[in-house]
């Protein structure tokens, strides 16, 4: 894709100076763009096209903490470290733990009922198959590498 092609869908500043990606978004609210039959994310895009490369260990973060936000003041890049620490400090870190994330595909409930199941000798496959997940999300479960505050 080229810049020309690529700033043609970003919007003029909003009131915080934010140029909003107007295209497709990912599931966590990123723009994405689809270029070369590759996926990437529109602030990366945006700040390559303002200043010329990425450094591949950094990542392009957010000052404006707006994840379709393409303005090129507002991105600077960063470790992932230092990308968890203004997380942190901007106050955008949520404890998505347990039946506050988002993405979970069982309840509380149904994750202790499944542990129990495959504890009292139940074939897993099958335990997976009725809960809705696969067998490797029931191995992360029993692991504690899924739901790991459950006994």
């Amino acid at each position: 894709m080229q810049a020309h092609e690529f700033w043609r869908r970003v919007a003029p500043p909003d009131e915080d100076g934010c140029r909003i990606y107007m295209g497709t978004k990912d599931s966590d609210g990123y723009g994405a763009v689809k270029s070369g039959g590759k996926m990437f994310k529109a602030h990366r895009l945006a700040f390559l096209f303002s200043h010329g490369s990425i450094d591949d260990a950094l990542q392009v973060q957010h000052t404006c903490n707006n994840r379709p936000c393409c303005e090129p003041i507002h991105l600077i890049q960063g470790t992932p470290k230092q990308n968890s620490e203004w997380m942190v400090k901007s106050g955008r870190a949520v404890n998505n733990v347990g039946e506050k994330n988002p993405r979970r595909k069982l309840t509380e409930a149904q994750a202790v009922a499944l542990k129990g199941e495959v504890r009292a000798g139940g074939r897993p496959t099958v335990i997976a198959r009725n809960y809705g997940v696969t067998y490797c999300h029931l191995r992360g479960i029993m692991r504690g590498e899924i739901w790991r505050d459950l006994l």
